[in-house]
């Protein structure tokens, strides 16, 4: 009896592998303003990010359209 590999093809929310992901700081200081400012950009929506249980990490994409 084989087994059925799991989230073999569910993209779910989590970014590709090659992607990485920054800290609120972290996108602060390369964008130049407040880290006020990135949280605010957070909790409007204009931000996506990902939740590693308390921690937010947000992919090094996320100001690019």
């Amino acid at each position: 009896m084989k087994r059925k590999r799991r989230n073999h093809h569910t993209t779910g929310g989590n970014p590709p592998v090659g992607e990485g992901l920054l800290t609120v700081q972290q996108v602060a200081e390369n964008w130049q303003v407040s880290q006020r400012m990135i949280r605010r950009m957070i909790s409007d929506g204009r931000l996506r990010v990902i939740r590693l249980g308390r921690a937010v990490r947000i992919p090094a994409n996320a100001g690019r359209t």
